[in-house]
């Protein structure tokens, strides 16, 4: 598994307290971090390439290291298949962060929940895009897809 980087600036994210909202603002979904998904995705947005990503997930969880490998591609490839995520094209050093002071919880299959009711509000309103000949809110030409 190569590394990745967030798909800026058509991904936009932010994680507040448990939780991790990404929003397309290419397509205008919406997405929610369940399980270990949060710290998959933060290991990705840090640059980590594939074995990292592992040993962050595994130094944060207890479980079998061939169903959390398994579990964890599932995840990047749903990541990559929904352009949230694309290869990283200089990797950096990156190293799994050994901050989170030992406490090991069970493993919890990581989750991507999509959420397509506010695609068009979404798309109307590319959080704040002002346009001087336009102003705000304007809807995006299909030329700026």
């Amino acid at each position: 598994m190569p590394a990745y980087r967030v798909n800026e600036p058509q991904v936009v994210h932010q994680t507040v307290d448990d939780e991790t909202v990404i929003v397309d603002l290419g397509t205008g979904s919406y997405y929610s971090l369940r399980g270990s998904a949060q710290v998959i995705w933060s290991a990705l947005e840090r640059g980590l390439d594939g074995p990292g990503v592992l040993q962050e997930v595994g130094g944060r969880f207890d479980g079998k290291a061939d169903e959390i490998a398994a579990a964890v591609q599932a995840f990047v490839t749903t990541l990559a298949d929904d352009r949230l995520i694309v290869p990283l094209e200089n990797p950096s050093s990156a190293t799994p962060d050994g901050s989170h002071g030992g406490d090991r919880t069970a493993f919890e299959t990581p989750v991507l929940e999509r959420f397509d009711d506010l695609q068009d509000l979404i798309l109307l309103d590319p959080v704040h895009e002002v346009s001087e000949e336009q102003g705000w809110p304007h809807a995006r030409s299909p030329d700026q897809s």
